[in-house]
């Protein structure tokens, strides 16, 4: 397994672009998919990167990150039922540590893949792993670099990749692969850098009030049954206390037209459709997009065989001081239940 990169000087900047190979086993996360596991999963991935220099000021905070957009192809051992999937999504390379010529680095990466092979009651009914052609497909790596020559760097690393529709449709358990490779990186420049000193402004404390309103759906078992809406509510009030993270809590309210339909015992009364939720949050800033980490419960519910605990993962970007957008994935211990679309307004 290889990754090559060759990177060119512009003012600010150097574009970078890669080749990398990846291999590795599919990991067989419940026992109903073992049979489905045929050989080892192999993807080729191309890079197209951009090594910040300052010209923000969050490069600075974040040690000059590499970012860009990658696509990639993938097979999953098991070309019959599972068969492929191809990739486009974003990249941010962060470092952690350098000490000489030692490098550890944080790879996360999110995108959309489609796939070939998704179930089918027809001709396909024995994937009870992926539903639906189009899949989110993020992917997070830890990889170390070696300074071998001031243009040559060896890197290995290893992850974890997850392929998902958010159980928008149903079967839904996901694949998740465990990623492996080895590199040589060639970098021709090394553009100078900006510092702090170029920036006026000094980072102020700050507390944010923001109010989403949110939309999405979920496919109530079987395969190929009604779709149901969600929509959800959500206040939030979080405490920026640094320039690279904030936390926080809020309060959703949710309304799921499905429960009434999964519960033969409820009536069909717009009460049993809408519940709460409280949940504290995190969030990782990098300008004006942030990761999102949140862990919540119901207080109340209008039926017992709901669970209680749940949790939020996703992206916010902010268009302007204002308005945000967010796109977020609900689940209950790592199982998906819908994913958001979200509008914001920021007080």
């Amino acid at each position: 397994m290889f990754f090559i990169q060759e990177s060119f000087s512009q003012y600010k900047s150097d574009v970078n672009y890669s080749l990398q190979i990846n291999y590795g086993p599919v990991i067989p996360h419940h026992k109903s998919i073992n049979y489905l596991i045929k050989g080892f999963s192999k993807s080729t991935e191309f890079r197209l990167g951009f090594q910040t220099n300052g010209n923000k000021r969050w490069h600075i905070t974040h040690k000059f990150p590499n970012i860009g957009f990658l696509y990639k192809f993938s097979d999953f051992g098991n070309p019959t039922i599972l068969g492929s999937a191809h990739s486009l999504g974003g990249f941010i390379n962060k470092n952690l540590i350098k000490i000489n010529k030692f490098e550890l680095n944080f790879d996360f990466a999110f995108g959309f893949a489609f796939l070939n092979k998704p179930f089918n009651i027809e001709n396909n009914y024995t994937n009870f792993i992926i539903g639906s052609h189009f899949n989110f497909n993020p992917h997070l790596l830890l990889d170390f670099k070696f300074k071998i020559h001031p243009k040559y760097k060896l890197k290995t690393g290893f992850g974890i990749t997850h392929f998902s529709n958010g159980a928008t449709k149903h079967p839904n358990l996901g694949i998740n692969l465990l990623t492996l490779y080895g590199a040589i990186l060639f970098q021709k420049t090394h553009s100078e850098r900006a510092s702090l000193d170029f920036f006026n402004e000094k980072f102020t404390k700050k507390n944010q009030l923001t109010v989403y309103l949110s939309e999405g759906w979920k496919e109530y078992k079987p395969p190929w049954g009604k779709l149901f809406l969600i929509s959800v509510l959500t206040i939030t009030e979080e405490r920026q206390f640094t320039e690279k993270s904030r936390a926080g809590f809020g309060i959703d309210f949710f309304y799921d037209a499905s429960e009434t339909n999964q519960n033969k015992s409820l009536k069909e009364d717009f009460n049993y459709k809408v519940f709460t939720g409280i949940f504290i949050s995190y969030d990782f800033i990098y300008g004006k997009m942030a990761f999102t980490i949140q862990s919540g419960f119901h207080p109340t519910l209008p039926y017992r065989n709901y669970y209680k605990i749940y949790q939020r993962y996703g992206l916010k970007y902010y268009l302007n001081k204002h308005i945000a957008l967010k796109l977020t994935m609900k689940a209950r211990l790592g199982m998906a239940q819908f994913i958001e679309y979200g509008l914001g307004y920021r007080f």
